[in-house]
This record gives structure tokens, C-alpha cells and sequence, in this order.
């Protein structure tokens, strides 16, 4: 199992970050969502990218942590965008029927740019 890395989260403007890399499986889940926690506690409203570009793969326990996160973005009037998802991760999600749960955008610079646009002070 490649390990988990859940990076430090980088700031731009008010938008928040978060790189999560490796496998994410129930075991270690917990650290994905303290990680996710933190970066949605930054600014109110949340705006979160959350780049998946290093992520191999996600158990049922990882895409719920994920769709908590961006529930919660949604319910505080934020906006959560999950980047670099590879294809494989696209179908799993389709395959699990939550493809039209997440937003989802190729690059961190796109999700960077649509949250700009949807939040013009940041």
C-alpha cells in the first residue's frame, strides 16, 4: 500500500489548498479528514481545492470523507472543487453513482480560477 500524504494546505488568497497522495483506505482515513477539517476552518465561507493528483486510490471510507467535506462547504456558503482526479478515479465515482456528488476540475489553476469567479474578494 503506498503510504498516505496529506500536505500541508497552501493559501491562495482565500482559497485553501489541500493535496492528498498515496492510498486512501479506511485505516487511514481519519488523517484525511482532520486534514480536510482544518482547511475548511481557514476562511468563512470555506473555499476549498482539494488536489487529488497524487492520489492511486479510495475506499467507500475516503469518498465519504470527501463528500462530508463538501457538504459541509455547501452548507456554510463555500464551495469545495476537487482537482486532478485521475480517470480511474472519475470511474469509480461514476461507478458508485456519486460522478454528480463532487465538482470536479482537471487542474488546480482551473478550480483555482472558478473560485475566484465565484467568490470575486479572493
Amino acid at each position: 500500500m503506498a503510504e498516505l500524504s496529506v500536505s500541508q494546505f497552501l493559501i491562495v488568497g482565500q482559497i485553501v489548498i489541500l493535496r492528498i497522495g498515496g492510498e486512501l483506505a479506511v485505516d487511514n482515513c481519519a488523517a484525511v479528514q482532520r486534514g480536510l477539517a482544518r482547511a475548511l476552518a481557514v476562511h468563512d465561507p470555506p473555499r476549498l481545492v482539494v488536489d487529488l493528483s497524487e492520489l492511486s486510490s479510495s475506499d467507500s471510507y475516503g469518498l465519504a470523507a470527501l463528500m462530508g467535506a463538501d457538504r459541509h462547504a455547501r452548507e456554510t456558503n463555500g464551495q469545495m472543487l476537487v482537482a486532478g482526479a485521475t480517470d480511474v478515479f472519475r470511474v469509480e465515482l461514476r461507478r458508485r453513482g456519486l460522478d454528480e456528488m463532487l465538482t470536479l476540475r482537471r487542474t488546480v489553476s482551473e478550480a483555482i480560477v472558478e473560485l475566484r469567479m465565484a467568490f470575486p474578494d479572493s
